[in-house]
């Protein structure tokens, strides 16, 4: 199993929601300005920072997030890559009846989304999609690790 679905439970890493506003272009050249857009995105953020109390005032109530894209929106040539998980940026997510369809976290958009605009949307059958189970989401975190130490001469 890849997926599992957990409607009443608290936000947590690994859940996917669909819906959430998110910066698509940090730099729209109509108004140099970020580009917000709505998006599939995956929680990225350990369950202890999620669960630490939202502090306003202190400007810590994010938690971080990465989207997800649909792999027919990733160029011909780069899906079957994709597919194999052989893309640094990216980590494949296969399609599953009644979850989502071929998908692909793509590492390159981490950013910090506002924590209770989540709890809110984890409740809603409408934007909550499904949890990555353990050992998908260990293999996801083991791929954004690889992303992230990857050496800068390295192809890919």
């Amino acid at each position: 199993m890849i997926y599992r679905v957990s409607l009443g439970e608290k936000l947590s890493q690994g859940d996917i929601i669909r819906g959430v506003k998110v910066v698509i272009n940090v730099s729209d050249p109509e108004n140099n300005l970020p580009k917000y857009d709505s998006s599939h995105i995956i929680v990225i953020s350990r369950n202890c920072e999620i669960d630490k109390p939202i502090k306003i005032s202190t400007g810590t109530n994010s938690v971080l997030v990465a989207r997800v894209m649909r792999i027919s929106s990733a160029p011909q040539g780069a899906q079957g890559y994709l597919r194999a998980n052989r893309v640094v940026n990216a980590f494949f997510l296969p399609g599953q009846e009644g979850f989502m369809e071929d998908c692909y976290v793509d590492w390159r958009t981490l950013q910090p989304v506002d924590k209770s605009n989540l709890y809110a949307l984890r409740s809603q059958t409408q934007n909550y999609r499904c949890t990555l189970e353990k050992e998908v989401l260990e293999a996801c975190l083991d791929s954004l690790f690889i992303f992230i130490t990857k050496p800068d001469d390295e192809d890919n």
